[in-house]
């Protein structure tokens, strides 16, 4: 007989494995997976993470390697857990790198976990059978009769969260904030289920039938940071489908916590400005919530390659100004040919650029998508060059040592024109290393690097005039 938690598992994931769409060009990234002692973790289970889209699982082989096909172009995190749930990791891939580790191997290093009991509560009442998961892992556990549940935790390297769910008792969540050890108990308290109606319709207010929607829930109710999590994405049940106009009801709501619904698994189609907003809390569900989502059209572009590189992989960013306070990012891998197909929104007016690690090009700006829409624009081929090296240095001004495990926003300022100007960024996220480091490559430009913090953050500004390498170092608590 399987553990319970292993039981539950399985149901989560099943029917969720997946691939990108056929047109999008597919990368191969071998990933290693090794215990705390170094050697080879066998039959370890990754999952790919990837924003609002469905989750790829695969299992390591006798030598801790397995293989993961994707365009890794949703900011992908690596969820990994050994066999017996002893050992876990949550890691981050630098989408901009992933070219470059795909002809080596991105290692994933596992972290001992330790019991963390789950003491779940409905007005001081436990909760039994309610289901219980960490946020971006695999184990999910429901509670006994005692409202208990024991999650295996590692501590938290980034802010984690602990997600409660049940169908007739409400939602409730707890954070451990990044860099504190893992508490024994932690109580989380349930609110109760609010249903939302909610109606969405396309930019000429025709109904859109049959789309799954996705809630994202805020988990701070009037304090920052307004840390959020997808509700639907760690507990599919929660999610809900349009009907034939464009209706449906979402059962799980919080009576207090402001709602933020996404389409997920629909690259075809994204959302207008109001549902990326914070709407306010609906108590007696009586409201109708009316969202609106535009249907993309696909942008055909092609890249200038040095005579001897492989055109594949290469990442091509892109950022909008859009409807009202709206932006959009979208991006995109040029296949063996050097072409690529962007998903773009229409009434947008679109900055892109090709952000590798090791190649750049300038950014071509302005690009206006029609609406409605039109035959897109022609875009001219974006020509690629050696990037510039770039170093960045995390260290705490207490101690002086490096910072590992350190998020790292490298964004590359851009200026779309039209309609006025308005400032974007590119920008990739990254991780340093054990020794504090980032290290990739970027184009001559503006550029803005931030290391956000759990109540700090710290940014520098950095001009590109020439191929000099550059070195920048970064102060933290």
């Amino acid at each position: 007989m399987l553990p319970r938690a292993l039981l539950l598992l399985v149901v989560v994931f099943a029917g969720r494995v997946c691939h990108a769409q056929p047109d999008e060009a597919m990368l191969r990234l071998p990933v290693q997976v090794r215990l705390p002692d170094g050697s080879a973790a066998a039959a370890a289970r990754i999952c790919l993470m990837q924003f609002k889209q469905p989750r790829i699982v695969v299992e390591t082989d006798s030598k801790g390697v397995a293989f993961l096909e994707s365009n890794f172009v949703l900011t992908p995190t690596l969820a990994v857990e050994s066999q017996d749930h002893r050992f876990n990791a949550l890691v981050s891939v630098p989408q901009s790198d992933v070219r470059r580790l795909c002809q080596s191997a991105f290692s994933a290093t596992l972290n001992p976990t330790v019991p963390m009991r789950v003491k779940v509560t409905r007005d001081g009442v436990p909760v039994d059978d309610a289901e219980v998961a960490r946020g971006k892992g695999f184990v999910h556990v429901r509670t006994d009769g005692q409202g208990i549940a024991t999650l295996p935790m590692s501590p938290p390297a980034i802010d984690t969260y602990v997600m409660v769910w049940h169908p007739e008792k409400g939602i409730g969540s707890a954070v451990l904030p990044a860099g504190t050890a893992v508490p024994p108990t932690v109580e989380v308290s349930l609110e109760p289920p609010v249903e939302r109606k909610i109606r969405l319709l396309n930019q000429f207010d025709m109904p859109i039938a049959d789309r799954r929607l996705a809630a994202q829930v805020l988990l701070s109710l009037n304090s920052e940071p307004k840390r959020r999590f997808f509700l639907s994405e760690e507990f599919p049940m929660t999610a809900c489908r349009t009907d034939a106009d464009g209706r449906a009801s979402f059962l799980w709501a919080s009576p207090r916590r402001r709602p933020y619904y996404e389409l997920f698994d629909a690259p075809d189609w994204s959302m207008d400005g109001e549902p990326h907003s914070d709407a306010e809390p609906d108590p007696d569900s009586k409201i109708l919530h009316v969202l609106h989502a535009r249907a993309r059209v696909t942008l055909f572009g092609e890249l200038l390659v040095p005579d001897g590189l492989e055109k594949r992989g290469m990442l091509i960013r892109a950022v909008s100004d859009g409807v009202g306070s709206s932006f959009d990012y979208c991006s995109a891998r040029s296949d063996d040919d050097g072409k690529f197909r962007l998903h773009v929104t229409p009434g947008h007016t679109y900055a892109l650029a090709v952000e590798d690690s090791e190649w750049a090009s300038d950014v071509q700006n302005p690009v206006f998508i029609p609406n409605p829409p039109e035959l897109p624009p022609v875009l001219k081929p974006l020509e690629i060059v050696p990037a510039v090296p770039l170093e960045v240095i995390v260290t705490s001004k207490k101690t002086g040592r490096p910072i590992p495990q350190q998020f790292v926003e490298i964004g590359r300022r851009v200026v779309i024109e039209r309609d006025g100007e308005h400032g974007r960024l590119l920008a990739t996220w990254w991780k340093t290393d054990q020794a504090g480091r980032v290290r990739t490559g970027i184009a001559t430009g503006e550029y803005e690097i931030r290391v956000p913090g759990e109540g700090w953050e710290e940014k520098q500004t950095l001009s590109i005039t020439t191929a000099a390498p550059q070195r920048v170092e970064i102060l933290g608590p």
